[in-house]
Protein backbone atom coordinates (compact mmCIF):
# COMPACT_ATOMS: atom_id res chain seq x y z
CA UNK A 1 0.00 0.00 0.00
CA UNK A 2 1.31 3.37 -0.64
CA UNK A 3 2.09 6.05 1.79
CA UNK A 4 2.12 9.61 1.56
CA UNK A 5 3.95 12.18 3.99
CA UNK A 6 4.43 15.64 4.66
CA UNK A 7 7.21 17.24 6.83
CA UNK A 8 7.95 20.24 8.20
CA UNK A 9 11.31 21.46 9.92
CA UNK A 10 11.38 23.92 12.16
CA UNK A 11 13.68 26.01 14.29
CA UNK A 12 11.94 28.33 16.39
CA UNK A 13 13.19 31.67 18.18
CA UNK A 14 14.20 31.03 21.94
CA UNK A 15 10.85 31.96 23.65
CA UNK A 16 8.26 31.22 20.79
CA UNK A 17 8.16 27.82 21.46
CA UNK A 18 5.11 27.60 23.07
CA UNK A 19 3.74 29.91 20.81
CA UNK A 20 4.99 28.15 18.02
CA UNK A 21 3.32 24.95 19.40
CA UNK A 22 -0.07 26.36 20.09
CA UNK A 23 -0.10 27.78 16.64
CA UNK A 24 1.05 24.47 15.01
CA UNK A 25 -1.95 22.57 16.84
CA UNK A 26 -4.40 25.34 15.72
CA UNK A 27 -3.26 24.82 12.11
CA UNK A 28 -4.02 21.30 12.46
CA UNK A 29 -7.13 20.71 14.52
CA UNK A 30 -8.47 23.53 11.91
CA UNK A 31 -7.81 21.52 8.80
CA UNK A 32 -8.00 17.65 10.48
CA UNK A 33 -11.64 17.38 9.41
CA UNK A 34 -11.30 17.93 6.07
CA UNK A 35 -7.76 16.78 5.78
CA UNK A 36 -7.91 13.01 6.16
CA UNK A 37 -4.40 12.90 7.29
CA UNK A 38 -2.66 12.15 11.24
CA UNK A 39 -0.59 14.76 12.47
CA UNK A 40 2.56 14.43 14.98
CA UNK A 41 4.39 17.11 16.28
CA UNK A 42 8.20 15.97 17.69
CA UNK A 43 11.12 18.09 19.85
CA UNK A 44 14.44 17.19 19.92
CA UNK A 45 15.42 15.96 22.88
CA UNK A 46 18.76 18.00 23.30
CA UNK A 47 17.80 21.22 21.58
CA UNK A 48 14.34 22.46 22.76
CA UNK A 49 13.82 24.85 19.87
CA UNK A 50 14.09 22.73 16.95
CA UNK A 51 10.75 20.80 16.10
CA UNK A 52 9.97 18.23 13.28
CA UNK A 53 6.15 18.18 12.08
CA UNK A 54 4.89 14.53 10.21
CA UNK A 55 1.55 13.96 8.34
CA UNK A 56 0.78 10.94 7.69
CA UNK A 57 -1.69 10.96 4.32
CA UNK A 58 -3.60 7.41 2.88
CA UNK A 59 -3.45 8.95 -1.06
CA UNK A 60 -1.85 11.30 -2.75
CA UNK A 61 -5.02 13.23 -3.34
CA UNK A 62 -4.97 13.68 0.55
CA UNK A 63 -2.06 15.16 0.48
CA UNK A 64 -2.66 17.69 -1.99
CA UNK A 65 -5.86 18.49 -0.78
CA UNK A 66 -4.12 19.57 2.40
CA UNK A 67 -1.46 21.60 0.60
CA UNK A 68 -3.39 23.44 -1.13
CA UNK A 69 -6.46 24.05 1.10
CA UNK A 70 -7.15 27.87 1.20
CA UNK A 71 -6.11 28.40 5.12
CA UNK A 72 -2.18 26.40 4.41
CA UNK A 73 -0.26 29.03 3.39
CA UNK A 74 -1.86 31.55 6.25
CA UNK A 75 -1.12 28.79 9.14
CA UNK A 76 2.26 27.68 7.74
CA UNK A 77 3.55 31.90 7.39
CA UNK A 78 1.99 32.44 11.14
CA UNK A 79 4.17 29.39 12.09
CA UNK A 80 7.06 29.77 10.29
CA UNK A 81 7.31 33.96 11.49
CA UNK A 82 7.86 32.76 15.03
CA UNK A 83 11.06 30.66 13.52
CA UNK A 84 14.40 31.66 12.64
CA UNK A 85 14.43 28.86 9.76
CA UNK A 86 11.29 26.38 8.69
CA UNK A 87 11.05 23.93 5.63
CA UNK A 88 8.00 22.16 4.68
CA UNK A 89 7.90 19.07 2.13
CA UNK A 90 5.74 16.90 0.69
CA UNK A 91 7.19 12.53 0.49
CA UNK A 92 6.14 9.55 -0.54
CA UNK A 93 7.20 6.28 0.82
CA UNK A 94 10.28 4.42 -0.41
CA UNK A 95 10.75 1.59 1.44
CA UNK A 96 10.36 0.25 5.23
CA UNK A 97 11.85 -1.84 7.36
CA UNK A 98 9.94 -3.86 10.82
Amino acid sequence: MEQFYTSGNWHVRSGSEEEFIKRWTGFVEAAKDKAHGRFFLVRQNDDSSHFVSMGIWNSREDQDAWMSMPDFREAFAACSELCDESHGGAYSLVTSVG
